[in-house]
C-alpha cells in the first residue's frame, strides 16, 4: 500500500512524536505506578488511533474499509482505558478497582466486536479524489456513538467530582489533566463522530490533531505541579531529543556536502575531509549539548537545576563550619534563596523545659505572630520521628484520606490546617542518632511550582546532614559555654575587687569633675566677690557716687547668691546620687500638681520679665486627680524646668500647662529658646552633664539641674520624665505623675 504523505498525515506523524515522547517519559519514569502506567497504555491507544487515521488516508478502495475499522476500534479503546485511569488517579481508589476494570473492557470487547463485524456499523468506505474518503455508516452506528459519549461524561465526571475534594497540588494535577484530556475529547468527538455522522468528513483528522492539547496540559502539570513526578525526566528528554536532533541534520548535511563537492562518500577527498570535518562535529555537538542544557536550565527548568546544584554545594559547606549560628544562616538563607521560597526558618530542641519545646532558631518571612509554635504539634514531631521524611502540607489531606484510624485521620487533617495557617508548606526533620534535634520549616515557591519528588530527595540529604552539623555545632556550643562557667567562676573571685576598682574609678571621675566645675563655675562669682570687697577694704568706693556704690553692693549680693546656689546644687546632688534615693513616708502627700505649678510660674513671673519673654501658665480644662508626691522636691524639679527654659530662650516665650491622660498628671513646659544639639541628648540628664550650645547662653550652670529632676521624678513610683528638642527651635520637657489610686 502506498504512503500518502500530505500535509496533513506529516501533521499527524509530529502529533504522533509528541504523544511518544510524553508517554515514554510517564512510563519510564513511572513504571512502578499504577496511573502512570494506565496513563502510558491509553496515549500507547492514542497512537494507534493516530496510526489508524494515518494508514486509513494512505488506503485505496480495496483496503479502506480495514483501516476505517482499525480506525474505530482503536478509538474505542481511549475512553475505556481513561476511564480505568480515573479510578487510579491520582491515587487507586481501592484494592478490588481491578473488578471495575475487568467490567470496563468486557464492555469495550463487545463494541470492538460488532465494529470488526463486517457491515454491522461500518457498511462501506468510498474514495473521492481529491477529498477526503466518505465512510457509510449502518443504522446501529449510534450504539457506538452513545458507548464512546457516556464513557468519556463519565470519566470527566469522575475527575470534576475528585477535583471538588482535592487541595493543593492534587487539586492542580487533577484541574490540567481535566482539561487536557476534555479539550481534546470534545474536538475529537465532533470532528471523528458527529461531523462524519452526518456525512462532513473534510476535518475528520482533526481529532487526532486536537490531541496536542492534551500533551500541553499534561506537560504543564508535570512541569509545574509535580504530576507523575517525571520533571528530571522531561528535561533529560529535551536534552536528548535536542542532541539527536543535530546529529541527524549533520549527518545528512555532510552527506549533502560529500556528494555535492566531492561526488560521494567515500572518494579519497571525501575522506580527508572527513579529517576535518570530524573534529569540528565533535566540537559543534558539545557545544550544541552545552547550549541545550544552558538554555534548559536558563528558560525551562531553572530552579530544578539552580537549587540542586546549589543545595548540594550546601552540604559541602555545613561540613566546614562549627558554629550553631552560622550553620543555621547557611541552611535557611540558602534553601530560601536558591529555591526561591517567599519564607523559611529552622526550629531547634529545647531541653531545658519540659515537656520538650521547640525553640525558633531563625525564621525569614513567617509572622511569628501567628504562632509558628504551631508547628511543635505532638502528631507533627512523632509523625517525623517515625518517617524521618520530609512532610508536605497538599499531601496531608491524601495521607487523612488513606488512613484508616479515625484519631490518625483527624490529627493529619488537623496539622494541616496547623501548617495553612502559619503558611508553612514543608516541614523537613533534623535527625541526630535517631533523636528529632529541629525542624526546618519551608513555605511556597514564589514562582508557584510544587516541591517534586527530586526537591524532597535532595532536601532529605540536605536535612540529614544538616542534623549532624547542628548537632556538632552543639557540642561545640557546650564546651564554648563550658569555658565561660569557668571563666564567671574565675570573675566570682575577683568580683569584690573588681567592684572595689569600679567605685574608686567613679569616686575619681566624680572627683575630677567637681574640680573642673570649681574651677570654672565658682571662680568667676569669688572673682567678683573678692575684688569688690577689696575696693571696699581700701576705700577704693568712698568717693564714688551713691548709685555707683549701689551698683557694687548689689554685684556682690548677686555673685554671692549664685555662689549659694552652686553650693545648694551640689548637697542636692550628693543627696540623690544614691540608688536608694527615695521620699520618706511622712514627707508623702496627696497634692494638685496644677497648683505646684501655678506656684513656680509665679515665683518666676519676674525673672521672665526681666529678660523680656513671656511666661505663660495654661491650667488645665478641668481639674486633675491628686498625685501622691513631696512638694517641696516635686516642686524644685518643676523649678529646674522653667528657670532652665527661661534662661536658655533669648526672646519668644516660655509655656507650662498641665494635663491628665491614660493615669497620669502631666506638666509640660516648652520654650521657644537654643534647643538641645543631638550629639547632647544621650548624656542630657547625667551629672555634671550641659549641652554645648548651652556654657555659650549662660555660663554659671552646674550641669545638675536636669539630674535632679530625674531623681525627684523617678523617686515617685511610675514618674517619667521625657523631652523633645530640635537646634534652634526650643525644647519641651514633661514630667509625668501617676494619679493616686485609693
Amino acid at each position: 500500500m502506498p504512503i500518502l504523505l500530505d500535509k496533513i498525515n506529516i501533521l499527524l506523524i509530529v502529533i504522533a512524536i509528541l504523544n511518544l515522547l510524553l508517554g515514554s517519559m510517564i512510563f519510564v519514569k513511572g513504571s512502578g505506578k499504577r496511573a502512570n502506567i494506565i496513563y502510558s497504555i491509553n496515549i500507547l491507544s492514542l497512537l494507534g488511533w493516530i496510526a489508524g487515521m494515518f494508514l486509513y488516508r494512505s488506503a485505496s478502495q480495496e483496503t479502506g474499509v480495514f483501516w476505517c475499522t482499525v480506525l474505530y476500534v482503536a478509538a474505542t479503546l481511549i475512553p475505556s482505558i481513561f476511564l480505568y485511569f480515573t479510578y487510579n488517579f491520582p491515587v487507586q481508589e481501592d484494592k478490588n478497582v481491578w473488578k471495575k476494570g475487568v467490567l470496563i473492557f468486557i464492555l469495550n470487547a463487545a463494541i470492538i466486536a460488532a465494529t470488526v463485524i463486517p457491515g454491522l456499523i461500518i457498511k462501506e468506505v468510498n474514495i473521492r479524489p481529491g477529498l477526503e474518503k466518505e465512510i457509510i455508516f449502518t443504522q446501529y452506528y449510534w450504539f457506538y456513538f452513545i458507548y464512546i459519549f457516556l464513557l468519556f461524561n463519565y470519566s470527566f465526571y469522575r475527575l470534576y467530582r475528585k477535583l471538588l475534594t482535592s487541595r493543593g497540588v492534587e487539586r492542580q494535577q487533577i484541574l490540567y489533566v481535566l482539561i487536557g484530556v476534555f479539550l481534546s475529547a470534545i474536538s475529537a468527538f465532533v470532528t471523528n463522530l458527529v461531523l462524519p455522522w452526518a456525512g462532513y468528513f473534510v476535518v475528520n483528522w482533526l481529532g487526532q490533531v486536537s490531541t496536542i492539547f492534551m500533551v500541553i496540559f499534561t506537560s504543564y502539570a508535570i512541569l509545574m505541579y509535580r504530576l507523575m513526578d517525571i520533571r528530571i525526566v522531561a528535561r533529560k528528554t529535551f536534552i536528548y531529543l535536542g542532541t539527536g536532533t543535530f546529529v541527524y541534520a549533520a549527518f545528512y548535511l555532510i552527506i549533502w556536502v560529500y556528494n555535492k563537492s566531492f561526488g560521494g562518500t567515500f572518494t579519497n577527498a571525501a575522506l580527508a575531509f572527513g579529517l576535518i570535518a570530524a573534529p569540528i562535529f565533535v566540537l559543534l555537538f558539545y557545544r550544541v549539548d552545552k547550549g541545550l542544557k544552558n538554555f534548559a536550565n536558563k528558560y525551562l527548568f531553572v530552579s530544578l537545576y539552580n537549587y540542586q546544584e546549589t543545595i548540594n554545594k550546601l552540604n559541602d559547606e555545613l561540613t566546614n563550619h562549627i558554629e550553631l549560628s552560622k550553620i543555621i544562616d547557611l541552611i535557611v538563607d540558602t534553601i530560601k534563596s536558591t529555591m526561591q521560597l517567599d519564607r523559611a526558618g529552622v526550629l531547634l530542641v529545647n531541653t531545658s523545659v519540659t515537656p520538650t519545646h521547640y525553640r525558633i532558631a531563625k525564621v525569614i518571612g513567617f509572622n511569628e505572630n501567628n504562632g509558628i509554635s504551631l508547628v511543635q504539634d505532638n502528631f507533627l514531631t512523632q509523625h517525623l520521628l517515625q518517617t524521618q521524611k520530609p512532610l508536605v502540607s497538599d499531601e496531608l489531606v491524601i495521607l487523612a484520606r488513606d488512613s484508616r484510624n479515625p484519631e490518625q485521620n483527624k490529627s493529619f487533617l488537623q496539622l494541616y490546617e496547623n501548617m495553612k495557617h502559619i503558611e508553612a508548606s514543608l516541614c523537613l526533620p533534623l535527625i541526630s542518632n535517631n533523636a528529632l534535634i529541629g525542624i526546618i520549616v519551608l513555605g511556597s515557591k514564589v514562582s508557584g511550582d510544587a516541591y517534586t519528588k527530586e526537591d524532597l530527595e535532595i532536601l532529605s540529604v540536605l536535612a540529614k546532614q544538616a542534623g549532624i552539623a547542628i548537632e556538632n555545632a552543639k557540642l561545640y556550643k557546650e564546651v564554648q559555654d563550658f569555658n565561660v562557667t569557668l571563666k564567671q567562676k574565675v570573675d566570682e573571685q575577683t568580683k569584690d575587687i573588681q567592684e572595689k576598682a569600679l567605685r574608686l574609678e567613679k569616686t575619681l571621675k566624680v572627683k575630677s569633675e567637681f574640680i573642673y566645675l570649681m574651677s570654672h563655675q565658682l571662680r568667676t562669682p569669688i572673682s567678683v566677690i573678692t575684688g569688690m570687697t577689696s575696693m571696699l577694704k581700701d576705700g577704693d568706693m568712698d568717693n564714688l557716687p551713691a548709685e555707683k556704690k549701689q551698683e557694687f553692693y548689689e554685684g556682690i549680693f548677686v555673685k554671692s547668691k549664685k555662689l549659694a546656689d552652686i553650693l545648694n546644687d551640689f548637697i542636692k546632688a550628693e543627696s540623690m546620687d544614691g540608688e536608694d534615693f527615695k521620699f520618706a513616708p511622712e514627707d508623702i502627700k496627696q497634692s494638685k500638681f496644677e497648683d505646684i505649678v501655678k506656684t513656680v510660674c509665679n515665683d518666676l513671673k519676674s525673672q521672665a520679665d526681666e529678660k523680656k519673654i513671656t511666661l505663660e501658665y495654661e491650667p488645665p480644662t478641668s481639674p486633675t486627680s491628686p498625685i501622691m508626691t513631696d512638694p517641696h522636691y516635686l516642686e524644685q524639679a518643676v523649678t529646674n524646668l522653667v528657670d532652665n527654659a527661661i534662661k536658655y530662650t533669648q526672646k519668644g516665650s516660655v509655656k507650662a500647662k498641665i494635663y491628665e491622660k491614660d493615669g497620669e498628671v502631666t506638666c509640660e513646659v516648652s520654650d521657644s529658646g537654643i534647643g538641645i544639639p543631638e550629639a547632647d541628648k544621650p548624656r542630657l540628664f547625667d551629672k555634671f552633664v550641659r549641652a554645648k550650645n548651652a556654657v555659650d547662653a549662660y555660663a554659671y550652670g552646674t550641669g545638675l539641674g536636669l539630674f535632679i529632676v530625674k531623681k525627684i521624678v523617678e523617686a515617685h513610683k511610675g514618674g517619667k520624665v521625657s523631652f523633645d528638642s530640635v537646634q534652634n527651635q526650643g525644647t519641651t520637657f514633661r514630667i509625668s505623675i501617676p494619679v493616686f489610686v485609693k
